[in-house]
């Protein structure tokens, strides 16, 4: 596809996959990426573009404040304990990616690799 084609193909995607998540607003009418393929009529295969369409366009290029329940689905919030839950959520998984690279580090250390300059 030339760089034309792939980006309309992309933006109506992500249009579509907008168009979906519109009707969840609020927690109780989250809809997972399975629920959206499904909604869209595409193959489950898709799952995977879901994620990455929401990951780019959400709370930057969507209107809108998206949230996920993990094993649920996304959400548009419709209040503010919505949001602080997953904000909770979101500097939980901050924290926990913060250990495990303490932990990496620390392994490869041990193992006599070198990381200094290592990005």
């Amino acid at each position: 596809m030339s760089d034309a084609k792939t980006d309309a193909y992309r933006l109506a995607s992500a249009d579509a996959v907008l168009q979906v998540l519109q009707t969840s607003r609020g927690a109780e009418y989250a809809v997972s990426a399975p629920n959206i393929c499904e909604a869209l009529r595409w193959a489950p295969g898709r799952e995977r573009e879901v994620r990455q369409i929401i990951e780019e366009n959400a709370n930057s290029k969507w209107e809108g404040t998206l949230c996920a329940i993990p094993g649920r689905g996304y959400f548009f919030a419709k209040t503010i304990e919505e949001i602080a839950a997953y904000r909770k959520y979101l500097l939980s998984l901050r924290d926990a990616s913060k250990i495990k690279l303490e932990r990496f580090d620390a392994a490869a250390e041990r193992e006599g690799f070198s990381l200094k300059g290592v990005r």
